[in-house]
């Protein structure tokens, strides 16, 4: 009995209590908030309510849910319609859900029950003619989504093999912060970031609530689903743009330059003509940096040592003393590209860097084959 000592104790429980544990174990057992190992974020009681409209709105009929035992107890408790089956590395989840449970690691796509738990995923996985299946997603914030990429292909692999002859695709729903927009596009490219902001009741800043962050929680959903089927609550501030025919949030207004509603973060952005991108609207563009940055505390020469050059990548040097660019753009008093000296968007984001460049990435990082210069 020492080693339960230390253990938490809960007494005089009633009927109600007892169901509630059972119904939402996640409210019961200690979480663990370690954001590259176990983090568990309990969703907010209002993100939970758009979860639910959003698994009823799209007709889903199974969810695979991955990391988000709170997701997979409220599917059990109020959309009657629907089948869930959780995937998740906390074994005490078993304790729970037995038969709708598999321990697993959805970084290498390992199932600790092996063919026992992916005869279970393959039952859960096979469907019929009208039902249709979605993944919902939430792994630790700091995670490499180069491995989480190699898994979910994998579950698709699965489900196409267990629904052969089926043509429906698989929706995913991964949840993470925007910041980690870039790293997913590259992995997953047919994922879209939506407006709608994840909160957590268990997170010091990651929600909306006056000790938030500045814009509210930074969290977001990137989501293969197209995005104008995807309503988002107007009672919590957002609405439809008639152009990008898309829910955003209030205050990300369409750019028409760039062709589409630009905010990241939920605050206003504006478009900087001399970067030929959208920035944050207090962001001001620095002629010798050539780039938007902050004004407090902006030194040049500073800025320019840490910065990332947008055509090569290489720290240390900003586009116009890139050998790359003395190669491949043309001398121009206008701002253009210096990739394929086109206007109206930066280096960054030109979609011919492959092309010109011999641009490849692997695992976050980049390299140039600087032979077919």
């Amino acid at each position: 009995m020492d080693r339960h000592l230390k253990h938490m104790i809960m007494k005089d429980l009633g009927k109600d209590r007892v169901r509630e544990i059972k119904e939402y174990p996640s409210k019961f057992l200690e979480l663990k908030e370690n954001d590259k190992g176990e983090a568990q974020y309990i969703f907010s009681g209002k993100t939970l309510l758009f979860f639910k409209k959003l698994i009823e709105q799209l007709n889903f009929t199974k969810i695979l849910c991955i990391g988000t035992p709170t997701i997979h107890s409220l599917i059990a408790r109020k959309i009657p319609t629907c089948q869930s089956f959780l995937l998740d590395i906390d074994e005490r989840y078993a304790n729970f859900f037995k038969e709708e449970f598999a321990k697993f690691n959805m970084f290498n796509c390992y199932f600790f029950e092996c063919q026992e738990a992916e005869g279970q995923l393959r039952d859960f996985l096979k469907l019929k003619n009208d039902s249709r299946l979605a993944i919902f997603i939430d792994p630790p914030f700091g995670c490499r989504t180069e491995l989480l990429g190699e898994c979910l292909r994998k579950l698709q692999e699965l489900f196409r093999e267990v629904n052969w002859g089926f043509t429906q695709i698989l929706t995913v729903f991964l949840i993470l912060p925007y910041f980690m927009e870039t790293y997913v596009k590259n992995e997953m490219p047919q994922l879209e970031m939506l407006d709608y902001r994840v909160n957590y009741v268990n997170h010091t800043t990651f929600h909306d609530d006056e000790d938030g962050g500045r814009f509210g929680s930074p969290v977001r959903i990137f989501t293969n689903a197209l995005p104008s089927l995807v309503e988002l609550p107007a009672d919590e501030g957002y609405r439809k743009c008639k152009i990008c025919s898309r829910w955003v949030s209030e205050n990300n207004f369409h750019c028409p330059i760039c062709q589409k509603c630009p905010s990241k973060n939920g605050g206003p952005y504006e478009h900087c003509v001399k970067c030929g991108i959208c920035v944050k609207s207090f962001y001001r563009h620095c002629n010798s940096c050539n780039r938007c940055t902050q004004e407090s505390n902006h030194v040049c020469q500073d800025y320019q040592k840490n910065a990332s050059c947008w055509i090569c990548r290489q720290k240390g040097h900003i586009e116009k003393c890139c050998n790359l660019r003395k190669r491949k753009a043309k001398s121009t008093a206008v701002r253009t590209c210096g990739i394929c000296s086109k206007k109206n968007h930066s280096e960054l984001h030109c979609t011919r860097r492959r092309a010109i460049l011999g641009e490849e990435s692997f695992m976050g990082s980049y390299s140039i084959n600087y032979s077919s210069q």
